[in-house]
């Protein structure tokens, strides 16, 4: 039998008698478990007229202006997410679901992991006219888990971004970015079946940072853990608050334990700053 939280099918159920998709209005994507049981998955899910869909770009292709797309049930998602435009302000999994945008389906088309696998995970590019949420996911195995560009805003929460091999969250143009309650790991590092180790083969980290913001960027990083990337932790123009900086590359000024607990940016270990 298919056990799913009770908190996310409360919330599911109530948002999916609502009616249609609109404006304004919450849909709901399923994972790699049929939801609304009407035996489709993926794609498929995604044509039959109803308001769940099978794939995060369904759902978020599905609202027009001001939409928010839930996940309600647990899976990896084989895709490239994109918000772009207005359409799309919030992109969440519901509570006690492990939704998972991966970039290596082990046993899938090698064409298609590679293709994945040279290709940022959830890109964000908007001209900030209005904020974007996205919270409780995981990406793993891009190039960058998160690319932010153009003047987004956005808060990215409770969020984990394992095993990307350039960023785990790249914020650039003049975007402005709060990352709150997250995890950022292993960054520059991957153990892919296709494309070989990272680093030591083909592929090598450029430059393996865990959270970067670049150009005229900015934003706070708060109550966040930033561990063993491949280069700098955090690097930046950035406001940085109680977070955990550990083991990363100590060229970059982000090795040993980095703990900032007053947020003046610097931490007490006997080997680094906060600062890159």
């Amino acid at each position: 039998m298919k056990r799913f939280s009770t908190t996310a099918l409360a919330t599911a159920f109530a948002l999916f008698a609502s009616g249609g998709v609109f404006a304004n209005h919450t849909v709901l994507v399923e994972g790699e478990q049929d939801f609304d049981g009407d035996g489709l998955l993926g794609a498929n899910e995604d044509s039959d007229g109803d308001q769940v869909f099978g794939t995060i770009m369904g759902g978020v292709n599905g609202v027009s202006d001001n939409g928010r797309v839930m996940i309600v049930t647990s899976g990896r998602f084989f895709e490239t997410v994109t918000l772009a435009g207005t359409g799309v302000t919030a992109l969440e999994a519901a509570p006690g679901v492990n939704a998972v945008v991966e970039a290596f389906n082990g046993g899938g088309d090698v064409e298609l992991n590679n293709a994945r696998q040279q290709a940022p995970g959830i890109v964000v590019d908007t001209d900030g006219s209005f904020p974007i949420e996205i919270r409780n996911l995981v990406t793993r195995n891009w190039t960058a888990g998160i690319l932010v560009q153009g003047q987004s805003r956005v808060t990215i929460d409770k969020v984990r971004a394992d095993s990307n091999v350039n960023y785990g969250i790249q914020v650039t143009g003049s975007s402005r970015v709060a990352i709150t309650n997250s995890q950022i790991n292993g960054s520059g590092y991957r153990r892919s079946g296709s494309l070989g180790l990272t680093p030591g083969g083909d592929i090598a980290p450029d430059p393996g940072v865990g959270i970067a913001f670049q150009g005229g960027s900015g934003g706070v990083v708060a109550n966040t853990t930033v561990a063993h990337s491949f280069g700098a932790g955090i690097t930046g123009n950035v406001q940085r608050q109680n977070n955990t900086v550990f083991d990363n590359s100590t060229g970059g000024g982000n090795g040993g334990v980095c703990i900032d607990t007053d947020g003046d940016g610097f931490g007490w270990d006997g080997f680094a700053t906060c600062f890159p």
